[in-house]
């Protein structure tokens, strides 16, 4: 079983290696602007504005972007693997039609995680591992909200253990630059942005790490 496990780690490391300048540069123009956002509001209004007010004034730009970004980085990987590269435009000039679906699934997901996180952590760890294909469900699928969810948690079914520790692994990756900082006790806002921009570029790993299962898994709907 972790055999399985050990291939989807390998191979989509070494394409996150191999296109990590190509990645960085579908996904930059988004990302870059919401990082520097978020350096806006920690210097001018993290003192001013009240916790909750503050979080959702970080979060929402997020929201409404993350889905044209993540889109285009997952239709990227899948050009990619068929030697096909595209000017970064072109990607986002297809994300934009799966915008709403995808908004709706990212709301639906942020809720429910969310929630199953403040509760016992554990739940909303589970529930991420079994959503975790429901986004290239929805693109390459052409599924709705509701079925990218379904499928995904029916399909996950017999992997939940490879899964859970896959996104362990790849999160604990990417938590390391904010581990760095605070081993160097160099927590300035500096550092943390740096770290944040440093993890955004170690979370793309998971994104291909989710697109290599989802080729694995359902082979068939990607010939």
């Amino acid at each position: 079983m972790f055999q399985d496990l050990q291939i989807w780690f390998s191979d989509s490391w070494q394409f996150y290696q191999r296109h990590l300048i190509a990645l960085l540069a579908v996904s930059f123009p988004v990302l870059l602007p919401l990082e520097f956002f978020g350096l806006f509001m920690e210097l001018r209004f993290s003192e001013s504005m009240s916790s909750v007010d503050y979080f959702f004034a970080n979060a929402a730009p997020s929201l409404l972007v993350h889905p044209l970004y993540q889109c285009a980085v997952f239709l990227f990987i899948q050009q990619a693997l068929k030697g096909n590269i595209y000017p970064v435009k072109t990607y986002y000039s297809k994300a934009l039609s799966y915008w709403g679906k995808l908004f709706l699934l990212y709301l639906f997901l942020a809720v429910t995680v969310g929630f199953g996180l403040m509760l016992l952590v554990l739940p909303g760890i589970y529930f991420m591992m079994r959503t975790l294909l429901a986004e290239p469900e929805a693109i390459f699928g052409d599924k709705g909200v509701i079925d990218a969810i379904s499928d995904s948690w029916a399909t996950t079914e017999k992997s939940q253990g490879m899964l859970i520790l896959g996104m362990g692994v790849i999160y604990g990756i990417s938590l390391l630059p904010f581990g760095l900082v605070q081993l160097m006790n160099i927590e300035t806002i500096g550092a943390n942005f740096i770290a944040s921009l440093v993890s955004s570029c170690l979370v793309l790993w998971l994104t291909v790490f989710q697109y290599r299962v989802y080729l694995f898994i359902k082979p068939q709907e990607n010939t």
